[in-house]
């Protein structure tokens, strides 16, 4: 076989980490909506880890392995939910034609720099979202008897990962920061749906061109967050409330998402 008949695989990693509840899953569709990018869906969700990481490596994203969900790394399969099989259908679609290839996993920040030493050509976006919106995401499905969401994971619980996201994407960030952009989870869902400034900031840090798929997809994404989630209302107890001013790591949040704001102006200069 010469090289020219052997299969075509992406030429990069792409990674997208972020806290529990703090968007991933809409900014993931967003982002594999472009049609050169493939993001799983946590499809090595069980490895994707400190305890496992000697079985996650780069040979898993090769097309043959990557559709084969018989390796039992996820429980997102197409097998079990029939959003799952149209999403992994479509990429399968695209496969050959991918310039990324990577997988969403929002504890995945916890070995990013693993994954960035171990990975060639890889690049991980962060998403962050406000604490207080964060920590209500948690208290209302910890609430909620009808969510398979443990009860103990509740507003409270969720300072620990918010704030270790915070730092390990700033040390992260601070020595590679050509691969590593925090996604500010306000700043990218509230506002016109037509502008596409904070895509196209996004899209600088891929070096891809927002296609009109990706800029159709992030606008339906914005008009969700006006009409669905903007609204929304959100309370706290006291006590939970002063647990979070007391422990939030707030200065590393704005120093993240200001970090993220530089690198895009650097970027576009």
């Amino acid at each position: 076989m010469t090289s020219a008949d052997m299969p075509r695989k992406p030429e990069q990693h792409l990674f997208l980490f972020g806290p529990p509840r703090s968007g991933t899953t809409a900014l993931a569709h967003v982002v594999n909506a472009h049609r050169s990018i493939g993001l799983g869906s946590e499809r090595f969700k069980y490895i994707m880890n400190h305890k496992h990481f000697d079985q996650f490596n780069p040979e898993l994203f090769e097309e043959e392995k990557f559709f084969d969900f018989s390796d039992g790394h996820t429980n997102r399969t197409p097998e079990r939910n029939a959003g799952m099989k149209r999403y992994y259908a479509d990429l399968q679609s695209r496969y050959a034609n991918l310039k990324y290839i990577g997988d969403k996993m929002p504890g995945g920040f916890r070995v990013a720099r693993e994954i960035h030493q171990k990975f060639p050509n890889t690049k991980c976006i962060f998403i962050i979202r406000d604490i207080f919106e964060t920590a209500c995401s948690w208290q209302a499905r910890a609430e909620d008897e009808s969510d398979n969401w443990p009860s103990t994971r509740t507003a409270t619980v969720a300072v620990k990962p918010w704030n270790a996201c915070l730092s390990y994407f700033l040390d992260l960030q601070q020595k590679y920061p050509d691969d590593f952009h925090m996604v500010s989870y306000r700043d990218f869902f509230d506002g016109e749906p037509t502008d596409y400034a904070a895509l196209d900031e996004l899209c600088r840090f891929l070096d891809v061109s927002a296609d009109s798929v990706m800029q159709e997809y992030f606008s339906a994404a914005r008009v969700k967050y006006r009409n669905k989630i903007k609204t929304k209302e959100r309370k706290l107890d006291e006590a939970a409330m002063a647990f979070i001013e007391e422990h939030a790591d707030i200065a590393a949040f704005h120093q993240a998402i200001g970090k993220g704001r530089q690198e895009a102006d650097r970027r576009a200069a």
